[in-house]
């Protein structure tokens, strides 16, 4: 037999068999993602990105409006108020934050390659769930309470005096002097749920919004109050997130892409040419 035709005949059994086995490994891969959500009936998103895939439940009770537009943002279905476009929101996109061994972020209207911004939708987080009421914002030493990881009276002044003083109607540096006693009593009664409030969060009770823990997958919030379309994935418990984004499902398998992906520290203004690519979203 001619040698070449025999090479050619080589070449193509090769090509075929390298096909059926990248097939055969994406059907297993997500076989045994299925084999560990928590429940079948729950929507599974698998994110391929340049490092490997990503096998996401969406726990659909937990934050049904938010993630009915996640759906219709990744099959590119959602209507947006400004636009006819129609596209896939997700593709050919990346990860355009990256902090090793603490989380990935990808999918905020900035970065949209359209500039597809969808209609406001609001946050969905039980606060009742998450125990936020039953936690004062102070314990007996006037500390605050560490969940919210607020280091610095700047911060201290940012997020939680600065919000208080709106609600209570003070202006200036005189009114809060006039005020102390009252202010300092109303931060002794107030829980952390109280000052999430403060800050524009809003909550839905019977949600059953879980903490969030490693492998976990949030809508960030922005403004307060309102979910964005930015996915975070967080690679290690995050107390300090709890009421502040919508919960809304859990890696069940690619955990180690993830953390793979999070080993080069980037942000839109660091190594942005090294970020992690993402051809794709589907759901499965």
């Amino acid at each position: 037999m001619n040698l070449i035709y025999c090479s050619h005949i080589r070449a193509i059994l090769f090509s075929s068999t390298l096909s059926l086995l990248v097939n055969f490994t994406a059907h297993a891969d997500e076989a045994s993602a299925r084999a560990l959500m928590s429940n079948p009936n729950n929507p599974l998103v698998a994110l391929f990105s340049a490092k490997g895939a990503i096998y996401i439940e969406l726990h659909r009770t937990q934050a049904p409006k938010n993630i009915a537009r996640l759906i219709e943002l990744i099959e590119g279905k959602h209507r947006f108020p400004d636009s006819d476009i129609q596209s896939r929101y997700y593709d050919q996109t990346q990860f355009y934050e990256s902090i090793p061994n603490s989380r990935l972020r990808t999918g905020a209207a900035a970065f949209n390659r359209f500039g597809l911004i969808p209609s406001a939708l609001e946050e969905e987080i039980d606060s009742t769930s998450l125990g936020l009421e039953q936690r004062p914002l102070l314990n007996d030493a006037g500390e605050v309470d560490s969940h919210l990881a607020i280091d610095s009276r700047e911060a201290f002044d940012e997020t939680i005096l600065a919000p208080l003083y709106a609600s209570l109607g003070i202006e200036n540096a005189s009114q809060a002097a006039a005020n102390a006693p009252a202010v300092m009593e109303q931060l002794r009664a107030m829980s952390v749920a109280d000052a999430l409030e403060n800050l524009g969060h809003r909550f839905t009770q019977g949600l059953g919004t879980p903490m969030l823990l490693r492998g976990d997958v949030a809508l960030s919030s922005s403004p307060a109050g309102v979910a964005s379309t930015e996915l975070i994935i967080l690679l290690e418990d995050s107390p300090w997130l709890d009421g502040q984004v919508t919960a809304i499902g859990s890696i069940v398998e690619g955990l180690n892409i993830a953390d793979a992906i999070s080993e080069t520290e980037v942000a839109p203004d660091l190594n942005i040419n090294q970020a992690t690519a993402i051809y794709s979203l589907r759901v499965l």
